[in-house]
């Protein structure tokens, strides 16, 4: 991964070589000079070589030498007057495809056997070559190619700078081509300068601007004409002015090049962030009459890279979270399971049943408290199925609080016949949920209260993605408050709790997609999500869990016939699971790691233990090497994984067969999804007991 350090040193190579040639071509200098300087300038940056740069006559198919200053005389006059079609040595074949070309080793390179003499009188190695092009890739032009004694490929940033030779060999190319004609010449210099995707300008020694290309005049939102002889202080703010004025004089008053970066506003008053060369600008004497100013918009690149920084820490707060999660559900699980236990053997009238009703109901919200820590760090994946997006928002307006859709206008946009999406639809519901009733919330100063959902399909790139914008003409928010909007526990609510926005993240983020959010105060405020669409037909949701079982569905007081055996290191857990099962009538086998259940299910023989209940996290052998010994000594034994984890955490154990039951679970939960491994036939019907 290039690193912003990396990033920048790479960005100020390209700068420089930009800098010499357009300036040597500015001041008009003869097109042998710029040519050789910029042979130079590559040797400088490319170690051990030597560079040449050939110009291809279109009509006559011939290749001259423009410049070599360090290649030997003898290797200048063979290699001149060379036909292209010829494709003798990379040059040659560079100028005739377009392309290009590395010789890695020229002794073996079959372009190199006519050159062969002067690889070994010259120990030539190795020769890379990359076409030069007109502007607009017109037509080759020539070529630039380096020469080295060792044989080898060139790096990624050899490569690098070996291109940007070449564009600006076809830059001085171009302009030669055309420098006979005044208006022409004049011409192409301007289309060199606004072919730039950075900003270009050049100033006087009173700061008013000489010249700007589009995308200056677009960055400091004024037309191109008008900027031509202001000043920085009669089109920037007081502050940007003065900064520009003080980098300014910086560079007329010590002649030095300055690099650097700079947040500025940008033409609608957005931030943005560039990389800014600034270096003088000197006359026909060599006085330094102004300065020259080269910026590279870096906002979304700085953007991106804060976004790799951040889905970097949402997978090591996931492994976090998703420890704190087993750990906390093993805890859960006894609480759970005890006090439904308890509940089940008193009156349903006492004032202690209330209470242990009481206990679950908090164990459940502590639960969800751990799936919301899950959500954050993306790991939170659930069931998944094809679902519309669209009717996906229609069920999330359905759930909306009537007080707020009574006070709303709250709009639907959706382009018709979109593509399906793959999501836990629970998840992805309340995502929607929660950004609707945000949005509304952000409203209430208002007359004219309205939300709007939008929803589009981006066809490119392939496979599509579906933008889904969620808009309010609210209060909107400063910068520093959409700065932090995503942070756990973060609010502008007063009554505010929960990790917010950061678990609408870290679902979005666990489902492939991005959120991004745009606002302004007094102007409302605008969630943009992209989630990747799927090609596959929606087919209306079910409503159960990915293992066909209904884990909040109880049994009555079913009581069943067989072995159960327990394997958890969780001496809690075990006991009262063992306690859950025996009460169901269930034979109880239970093992502290893996290896004892492991050992049990050996001893008791194949076909005697009708189902296995396995934990995926135990130390020794872990649940996945505990599920591939068992498989060995039974290969027909229902095993049913139990587990804190997240569920996508611990589908990797087991095999088709495999069903998933998590922690926390209620008695009946339990029992309900043992009955439906021991009696498959009972899982359509299974009764809230």
């Amino acid at each position: 991964m290039t690193t912003a350090s990396g990033s920048s040193g790479s960005e100020r190579d390209v700068t420089e070589l930009y800098r010499h040639v357009v300036e040597r071509i500015a001041r008009r200098e003869p097109l042998s000079q710029i040519l050789t300087a910029l042979c130079h300038l590559v040797e400088q940056r490319i170690d051990g070589s030597i560079c040449s740069i050939m110009r291809l006559d279109p009509e006559s198919g011939v290749l001259t030498i423009e410049a070599a200053p360090c290649l030997p005389p003898d290797v200048v006059a063979t290699l001149d007057n060379m036909m292209a079609e010829a494709l003798i040595g990379v040059c040659g074949v560079a100028a005739s495809t377009g392309e290009l070309v590395v010789a890695e080793d020229t002794r073996t390179d079959p372009h190199w056997v006519q050159l062969r003499p002067l690889v070994e009188k010259y120990n030539i190695g190795s020769c890379w070559s990359v076409p030069v092009f007109a502007e607009a890739r017109e037509g080759v032009l020539g070529t630039f190619g380096v020469t080295r004694h060792k044989p080898g490929a060139p790096t990624p940033a050899e490569l690098a700078t070996l291109k940007t030779a070449g564009h600006l060999a076809g830059i001085a190319l171009s302009c030669d081509r055309l420098s006979h004609e005044a208006a022409t010449n004049a011409a192409l210099l301007r289309s060199v300068i606004e072919g730039s995707k950075d900003q270009v300008s050049a100033k006087d020694a009173e700061g008013r601007y000489l010249l700007v290309n589009s995308t200056e005049a677009e960055s400091a939102g004024c037309p191109q004409a008008d900027m031509i002889g202001k000043t920085d202080a009669e089109i920037y703010n007081p502050t940007d002015a003065a900064f520009h004025v003080k980098k300014d004089r910086i560079v007329m008053e010590t002649g030095e090049t300055l690099l650097y970066e700079q947040e500025y506003s940008g033409a609608h008053g957005e931030p943005r962030r560039c990389l800014v060369h600034k270096s003088p600008l000197l006359g026909p004497t060599g006085a330094v009459e102004g300065v020259i100013a080269l910026s590279r918009d870096v906002t979304e690149w700085r953007r991106a890279e804060a976004a790799l920084r951040r889905r970097q820490k949402l997978e090591s707060l996931g492994v976090l979270a998703g420890g704190i999660a087993h750990d906390f559900n093993n805890l859960l699980t006894g609480i759970l399971g005890r006090a439904g236990l308890a509940e089940r053997a008193v009156d349903a009238g006492s004032p202690l049943h209330k209470r242990l009703v009481e206990i679950q109901n908090a164990a459940e919200r502590g639960a969800e408290l751990t799936q919301q820590l899950l959500a954050y760090a993306g790991r939170a994946e659930g069931g998944r199925t094809v679902v519309s997006l669209t009717d996906l928002i229609a069920e999330a307006i359905r759930l909306i609080p009537s007080s707020i859709v009574s006070e709303v206008d709250i709009r639907i946009d959706a382009a018709l016949e979109l593509p399906a999406i793959e999501a836990d639809e629970t998840q992805l519901r309340q995502v929607l949920i929660n950004l609707m009733t945000n949005a509304a919330d952000a409203t209430a100063h208002r007359d004219d209260r309205w939300v709007e959902v939008r929803v589009r399909e981006w066809p490119a790139p392939s496979p599509a993605w579906l933008r889904v914008e969620v808009s309010d003409n609210g209060c909107g928010m400063d910068s520093a408050t959409t700065a932090r909007i995503f942070d756990p526990f973060f609010t502008t609510k007063e009554a505010g709790r929960g990790l917010g926005l950061a678990a609408v993240e870290g679902i979005v983020l666990g489902h492939g997609g991005a959120i991004d959010v745009e606002s302004e105060l007094g102007r409302g405020t605008t969630f943009v999500l992209s989630l990747p669409a799927t090609t596959r037909a929606a087919s209306p949701s079910n409503g159960e869990l990915s293992d066909g079982v209904d884990a909040g569905a109880g049994t009555g007081r079913w009581t069943g016939t067989g072995t159960v055996l327990v394997i958890d290191d969780e001496d809690g857990v075990r006991r009262v699971v063992e306690a859950m099962l025996e009460q169901a009538g269930l034979r109880v086998l239970c093992a502290a790691d893996g290896a004892e259940g492991i050992a049990l299910l050996r001893s008791h023989g194949v076909g005697r233990v009708d189902l296995v209940l396995l934990d995926v996290t135990m130390p020794g052998l872990n649940g996945a090497d505990t599920f591939e010994r068992l498989r060995e000594i039974d290969a027909n034994v229902p095993v049913m994984v139990i587990s804190g984890h997240a569920e996508h955490d611990a589908r990797p154990i087991g095999d088709g067969r495999t069903r998933f039951l998590a922690k926390p679970f209620r008695p009946d939960a339990l029992i309900a999804a043992v009955r439906a491994c021991l009696e498959p036939s009972s899982r359509s019907d299974v009764e809230v007991g």
